[in-house]
């Protein structure tokens, strides 16, 4: 394995663990529940159902350190 190699994955590791933020075309659970009025609960099972009827697209990621879900629209 020659340092070249080493370093590339070196920094496909490092890179697996960065800590993705929301874009700014997708939404949390947590903003949804708050601009609805509903629980976070409700509001995560509205979506995941939007995701599953493939309305809407979701990943992890972190906010202020603590991990939670992104939805956005699917693109058409």
């Amino acid at each position: 394995m020659t340092n070249g190699d080493r370093a590339a994955i070196l920094a496909e590791i490092v890179a697996l663990m960065e800590r993705p933020e929301p874009g700014p075309d997708e939404v949390t659970v947590g903003e949804v529940a708050a601009s609805a009025g509903i629980t976070k609960a409700a509001a995560r099972s509205r979506l995941d159902g939007a995701v599953g009827r493939g309305e809407l697209t979701s990943r992890i990621v972190y906010v202020e350190n603590r991990k939670t879900r992104a939805y956005k629209r699917r693109l058409q």
